[in-house]
């Protein structure tokens, strides 16, 4: 991992989310307006990789700095991805699911991933999903998931994972079942 950010960690109050720049509002909104909601209701777990350098105070604009915060160092993000647990109907998966099996399966769903347009292009998203990957692989040993699924918000998107050896289970939406990711984590 890079020495110029942080190790991955949950999303708390310590991140600067505001000038998160993916290239993709739909993903860059959601981390800025819902990431934290999520955590709080248990939608959505997010997971960030931010700066080392703690962010100088005198350059944040207002409404930056996240409500209720102390007035502690700052991180900005430079990548995130947000894990969740969702339940598949077997007419979505016919190979995901094998005979024997109820009619929905639960998964680790990897809803979104993204890096920050400045940070793209070293690695960063490979790494991110091979931390998601990981924590996805622990978390569905522990309750009993099929598989993760993705999902591609563009052809970029479906191509990167595409290329990590995800499968498409329906349009933008590719899955890898946790017995290959064990094997291969």
């Amino acid at each position: 991992m890079n020495t110029d950010v942080l190790p991955v960690v949950p999303l708390d109050d310590r991140h600067l989310v505001e000038r998160f720049d993916s290239g993709v509002d739909e993903l860059d909104r959601w981390l800025r307006r819902m990431a934290r909601i999520a955590g709080v209701v248990g939608t959505g777990a997010t997971y960030v990789l931010a700066l080392a350098q703690p962010v100088d105070p005198a350059t944040l604009q207002a409404g930056e700095r996240p409500e209720g915060t102390a007035d502690g160092p700052l991180h900005e993000v430079v990548g995130y991805y947000t894990l969740a647990v969702r339940s598949i109907e077997q007419d979505l998966g016919p190979r995901l699911l094998a005979r024997g099996v109820p009619e929905s399966v639960s998964v680790i769903h990897l809803p979104r991933l993204a890096v920050h347009r400045d940070w793209q292009g070293v690695g960063l998203g490979a790494e991110l999903l091979v931390e998601a990957l990981r924590r996805a692989v622990q978390a569905g040993t522990a309750i009993g998931a099929r598989a993760v699924v993705v999902d591609a918000v563009d052809e970029a998107a479906l191509t990167f994972y595409q290329h990590m050896g995800f499968e498409e289970l329906e349009g933008m939406r590719l899955f890898k079942s946790m017995g290959d990711l064990t094997a291969i984590l």
